[in-house]
């Protein structure tokens, strides 16, 4: 099979579909965040009840309705990006999120239309997660295909760590405007709907991006193979792929339940436990965010020096410790310790965000071209959904314990929150380990490769057997194979006659029943080239049937 090379992508190139994918990632999760920051303003409105945990419950709800549509959305449009192109995939996602999140500042609340309000606008969270699950299989693609080599570690880690500071930080400037602009009684009137309608401004600004931006040179050479085949989406659960998509969803969920936890919930955290005022607590939400960018960026860089997996386990061994004892100690603070809640916010975001930085390069380099948007954006859409819902869960299972210090819940909810996140991120270092197979020796791995055409299904072996040789100069015919001896001539003499018992038919003569077996699994009808060559004596495995091709077989460039 003739391969396409991928044509070597200029830095403009490079610049433009790396900027095109972390902005269109983050003004995604800017969509996302909005609700997370007037969550609190938004669930009496929607979802009006006499018990203020039921209410900010079920708006919670509602978000993680939009994580399970974030999976389909991921198949859907990822299908969509292996054939018609990462470009145009992430045009019509990022369009199509704006005018949704733009949408639900327009809707009427319960006291206008009743209990239609809360169905809309569960509808238009549906197709809000649908559409951001189908931006991950162009965002989490069109970057690290396009950038050289050796930056495609940092370029992961300013997708995944750095898309989402920048929208945690747009939302957190956009929260601060609104807020002051609306002050008080004001803000539950007219602000909250302000927030959802800038989503459609962020949404046209990508769009100026995008018109800049090329596609990617590796998916266009997938493209331009005349010998390969079209895959298919029952391709990506073959056998020899399942392991691998298995271990990947598992490495992915415990990174999504500690983002939720940590930068998820940190807005209402403040708002609910330590019982921040909405100025400064706007101003700790930007200062948290903007410190993911040079923790993912670090992250990403370090697996390129040391490889993906000692990032994985450090991380993950890490967090298992540190998120839980960190929020039991932030919980303890009230709305003046502003120094301390900025600290622990910082630790945990941190931490956390670092944890996943460097997931979307280890997606890309386990699937071929044809299926790599398709599988990144189900495993990341998918355990970013397992995730979410497991923090959401284990928030409604948590009872309602005695008032903290800051006069409100107290940390217990949200600890044992950190406590489940740590049990589900316990298997990420295993699962990396594992993940290759077999513990890597160098210290700087070779990079793994983006593109690679699929391979045609092995032939099954003949069941015949093969020819007995008989040597007709020179000695004997075992001394002369062991010897070496360039007199023997090698000619196939004819099968011998078939008994009717093969059982106790006599053992042919020949170098020996493994040897003849082998000879005809891997030189299947060739005869001696030259008299002067004896078969040689080989060793190797004692199955007759072929090794089917191992997800390894996507990695060397």
């Amino acid at each position: 099979m003739t391969t396409s090379t991928p044509a070597a992508p200029t830095r403009r190139q490079m610049i433009t579909a790396g900027g095109a994918s972390v902005v269109g990632f983050g003004f995604d999760l800017f969509d996302l965040f909005i609700l997370l920051y007037v969550a609190s303003t938004v669930g009496p409105l929607f979802f009006p009840s006499s018990s203020p945990t039921l209410t900010l419950a079920a708006t919670f709800a509602s978000f993680g309705v939009s994580l399970v549509m974030r999976p389909l959305g991921g198949g859907v449009f990822g299908r969509y990006a292996d054939r018609h192109g990462r470009r145009r995939t992430l045009i019509v996602t990022v369009g199509g999120v704006g005018v949704a999140t733009s949408v639900m500042g327009l809707l009427p609340t319960y006291a206008d239309i009743g209990v239609l309000a809360p169905i809309v606008f569960i509808l238009l969270r549906l197709v809000q997660g649908l559409l951001v699950g189908g931006v991950v299989a162009s965002t989490h693609t069109l970057g690290t295909e396009t950038v050289s080599p050796r930056w495609r570690g940092m370029v992961s880690g300013l997708v995944a760590g750095g898309g989402a500071a920048i929208g945690a930080v747009i939302a957190s400037l956009v929260f601060l405007a609104v807020s002051a602009a609306f002050p008080g009684e004001q803000f539950a009137v007219w602000g909250w709907r302000v927030m959802f309608l800038s989503g459609l401004a962020a949404s046209l600004l990508s769009l100026l991006l995008f018109r800049v931006v090329e596609e990617s040179p590796v998916w266009k050479a997938a493209k331009q193979e005349p010998q390969a085949a079209p895959a298919r989406a029952a391709d990506l659960f073959a056998p020899e792929r399942r392991r691998t998509l298995l271990t990947s969803l598992a490495l992915v969920v415990g990174g999504g339940a500690q983002y939720y936890l940590t930068s998820g919930y940190l807005p209402t955290f403040y708002a609910s436990i330590n019982e921040v005022p909405p100025g400064p607590r706007g101003l700790l939400l930007v200062w948290t965010s903007l410190a993911i960018l040079p923790a993912a960026l670090l992250a990403g860089h370090l697996s390129e020096k040391y490889g993906r997996r000692p990032i994985c386990l450090v991380a993950g061994a890490v967090n298992i410790v540190a998120l839980p004892l960190l929020a039991l100690a932030m919980a303890g603070y009230g709305p003046t310790d502003t120094g301390a809640l900025l600290g622990y916010g910082l630790l945990l975001t941190v931490l956390a965000n670092a944890s996943y930085a460097v997931v979307p390069i280890y997606l890309n380099e386990r699937f071929p071209t044809r299926l790599r948007a398709t599988a990144t954006a189900l495993v990341w859409n998918g355990g970013f959904a397992i995730g979410g819902l497991m923090t959401t869960f284990v928030s409604l299972a948590s009872p309602t314990w005695p008032t903290s210090p800051a006069g409100s819940r107290s940390s217990w909810p949200p600890a044992s929150r950190c406590s489940w996140s740590a049990r589900c991120s316990r298997r990420r270092p295993a699962v990396a380990w594992t993940a290759t197979g077999r513990r890597r020796r160098s210290r700087r791995p070779p990079l793994r490769p983006l593109h690679r055409p699929l391979p045609r299904p092995l032939p099954r072996p003949l069941r015949r057997r093969p020819e007995t040789w008989e040597p007709t100069a020179g000695p004997s015919s075992s001394p002369a194979r062991r010897a070496g001896s360039a007199a023997a001539t090698c000619t196939p003499s004819p099968r011998p006659a078939r008994t009717s018992s093969p059982r106790t038919s006599p053992r042919p003569p020949g170098p020996g029943r493994r040897w003849r077996r082998r000879r005809a699994r891997h030189r299947r009808g060739v005869r001696c080239s030259s008299p002067a060559t004896s078969p040689p004596t080989t060793t190797g495995r004692r199955s007759s049937r072929p090794r089917a091709p191992s997800s390894a077989a996507w990695m060397s460039w």
